[in-house]
This record gives structure tokens, sequence and C-alpha cells, in this order.
């Protein structure tokens, strides 16, 4: 699939549940064996490998928001308070409560919020976004 804009080659898996990240990982290298796919299932850590990388332009955060130690929001929050740049993030989420799609609205840099699982229509949906960021 061609993009017009920028080339996204990895993914950053960000999910407490390594069964979730493990599935998805394993659904991405099916489809898009190119991609360099990243599960990360702490958020503190996930926060130290984004700050560690040199630039953000061409990866994709898939981020949960419900987590046992920092909430999906807090992430955000202390990735804006610690970056110019950010990467292309998208929600990626079990979460069906109506309050946390409000709050999605307060992060405007973020491409979409999506519903688990994980499928290969959605994430062509997300890539595209990403590309066209």
């Amino acid at each position: 699939m061609m993009y017009n804009k920028k080339t996204i080659t990895q993914i950053c898996l960000i999910d407490s549940d390594p069964i979730c990240t493990f599935l998805n990982q394993k659904l991405i290298g099916c489809i898009d064996a190119g991609i360099q796919v990243v599960p990360v299932n702490n958020p503190e850590k996930a926060i130290d490998y984004l700050r560690g990388l040199k630039t953000l332009d061409h990866t994709l955060v898939l981020l949960d928001v419900f987590m046992p130690s920092m909430s999906g929001f807090e992430l955000l929050d202390t990735l804006c308070s610690h970056r110019q740049q950010l990467p292309s993030i998208a929600v990626l989420t079990a979460s069906i409560h109506e309050r946390d799609r409000k709050k999605v609205t307060d992060y405007p840099f973020l491409l979409s919020y999506v519903e688990k699982p994980l499928t290969v229509e959605k994430y062509h949906y997300l890539l595209q976004l990403a590309h066209a960021a």
C-alpha cells in the first residue's frame, strides 16, 4: 500500500496486557513484515523508550488507556510535558465508555480512538491516518 507523506517503519504497542501485545504483534507481522513492532507492557518503560528515540517521524504508537500503574491519558500528559515532537498516536482500547471517547478530544493530536481487537481493516485505517499526519 502506498501513502503520500511520511513512512511508518515502527509501531510501538503500549498495553499492560502482554497477551494483547503479543497477538497484535503477530497480526501486524503477518500483515506488514516490513514494520518493526515494539511491544511495551509498562507505561513508564514506554515513556523511556519513546524519549530515547532520535526521531519520532516514522513511529506509530497504539496506546491502551487502561493500565494499572499509569493510564494512557497520564502517559500522554507526561509525553506532552517532556517533548515538543510527538509520534503519531492512536488509542487502541477495550474501553467503550463515553467519558473515554470524550477525554480523547482533550488531545487533538491523537489520530483516532479504536476499540479492540485490532483487525486488518483497523490496522490499515490507522496506518493510513499516520502516513497522512
